[in-house]
């Protein structure tokens, strides 16, 4: 292996005027010189497209392809790999950039480790290039993972903790399990490192080398928080979820504390899912063994008795339950008291109980509305805190809720559950987070026909019970017009 073999950096463009020379520029200015840097640009309506062109003429080592359509982010980012060269690819996207020394750190310590892939920390900047140093990002790209077992935990039971722009992957590992699947928009990345860890060790070296943009307009695909982005979020995990179907048992098993083997890891998986209320990651697993079974197989088949066994009492498209949710913070100001001037659907971490918004770009927050979701559910809270500026967390105290309260768990029998916070004067320009942790049970179709049943049969004895008073008032009325009657003959006689 050379000691300086070169390295792809493949970067996917699109409107990104403000944003792409700075990217070019933090490659050129790497310490590191054995590199080639492939621009695709997928369409692009501003001066993305005149920025590049003029990075091209000043060094022959950048390639550009401007496309004529939009191949959304896994077809642009698959062509600038497959006009690309190197022993070695790294990612960026033309809104990000790279610290001086992210490639020679990074590959000296792939080579070291004979490592296949490796990915880094992050430093979440603004759109000035300023560090976001408590956003919420942070706490879930750079995490400790001192064993692989740890990053698998994470994969099987909360979802994608590594960051898309920070991995160098070899051309090898490449050509084995293939690249970006075109079909997903939003989480072709975490796809991919599914299929990678499967086959080969997945390794994050502990430093901040690559800058990673969380716009000021919100509009990081990767990130989210827009009820489109939850909604493709929800429906590709039905398909990338699957390849934690092709995890060895053990793995599983230690993952999710329960135990199981490669016939019953399936129906244990399921089960899994469906105590965490994630039906979207219930539905993969039932694909996968759809999948695995194929038109033809033999009889007695345990996975089929367990298939047959999971689907038919099984409703995917059950809207009680948690698929399609929506989980949403509303915020209120001095400017704007009112809770409907502004809202954020959730960035969900983990599977439907924390939920982390930024607040940086308020400069002064009264209260907090959290809608926990849309549904009738029964909600405890578990933790409610804001981050300061000094990295100080701070409990926030509900003053308010429109659920019935039995203990500590809010009983929402409606679809608009609500909970508010107020935040104290004296911090109120200082925050830069808040993180909510909630155990959400919703109600589910038939608890919630019960529950009709159960109103519908109070109305029904309330109803009788009127017509019963009704009546009776109706005989006491008849009384007392005879009674007028009779004392009207006695006046007379």
């Amino acid at each position: 292996m050379q000691d300086k073999p070169l390295i792809s950096v493949c970067m996917l463009c699109y409107n990104h005027e403000k944003y792409v020379a700075q990217s070019i520029q933090s490659v050129l200015d790497q310490t590191y010189e054995n590199w080639e840097l492939i621009i695709t640009d997928n369409a692009s309506t501003d001066s993305s497209r005149q920025i590049i062109e003029d990075y091209v003429l000043k060094d022959k080592r950048i390639k550009f392809y401007p496309l004529e359509f939009n191949s959304y982010p896994s077809g642009g980012i698959n062509n600038s790999v497959l006009h690309s060269s190197g022993e070695y690819i790294a990612v960026l996207s033309a809104d990000d950039y790279f610290m001086p020394d992210k490639l020679e750190k990074q590959i000296q310590f792939m080579i070291a480790n004979k490592l296949e892939i490796c990915f880094t920390w992050i430093k979440a900047v603004n759109d000035s290039g300023v560090e976001l140093i408590t956003h919420w990002t942070s706490p879930i790209f750079n995490r400790n993972f001192d064993e692989q077992l740890d990053l698998l935990k994470v994969f099987i039971t909360q979802g994608n903790t590594l960051n898309a722009v920070t991995p160098i992957i070899s051309r090898k590992l490449h050509s084995e399990v293939g690249l970006y699947d075109n079909r997903l928009l939003q989480t072709q990345d975490f796809d991919l490192w599914l299929k990678i860890i499967n086959k080969y060790p997945i390794t994050v070296l502990k430093e901040k080398l690559t800058c990673y943009r969380v716009r000021d307009d919100g509009s990081n695909l990767s990130i989210n928080v827009n009820k489109n982005g939850q909604v493709r979020l929800i429906t590709e995990a039905i398909w990338f979820i699957q390849h934690v179907c092709e995890l060895d048992a053990r793995i599983i098993s230690q993952a999710i504390d329960k135990p199981c083997d490669n016939k019953s890891k399936y129906k244990i998986l399921f089960n899994y899912y469906l105590e965490k209320h994630n039906k979207a990651y219930a539905t993969a697993v039932l694909l996968a063994i759809y999948n695995k079974l194929g038109a033809d197989f033999s009889f007695p088949s345990t996975l089929y008795q367990d298939f047959f066994e999971m689907y038919s009492n099984f409703d995917m498209f059950d809207h009680f339950g948690l698929h399609g949710a929506t989980i949403q913070l509303f915020i209120a100001t001095p400017e704007q008291p009112e809770f409907n001037s502004e809202h954020y659907l959730s960035q969900v971490v983990g599977i439907g109980n924390q939920y982390i918004y930024s607040l940086h770009k308020y400069s002064e927050i009264t209260r907090l509305r959290l809608d926990p979701i849309n549904q009738p559910a029964k909600v405890k809270l578990l933790s409610a805190y804001i981050k300061l500026d000094d990295d100080e967390s701070y409990p926030l105290e509900l003053v308010w809720h429109n659920a019935d309260l039995n203990v500590d768990v809010y009983d929402f029998k409606h679809d608009d559950p609500q909970m508010v916070f107020n935040i104290p004067v004296d911090i109120q320009a200082r925050l830069v987070s808040v993180e909510f942790e909630v155990d959400i049970t919703p109600y589910n179709k038939w608890e919630v026909l019960g529950l009709l049943s159960q109103i519908r049969n109070e109305l029904s004895y309330l109803q009788s019970e009127l017509s019963n008073t009704q009546s009776e008032l109706s005989n006491t009325q008849s009384e007392l017009s005879n009674t007028q009657s009779e004392l009207s003959n006695t006046q007379a006689n």
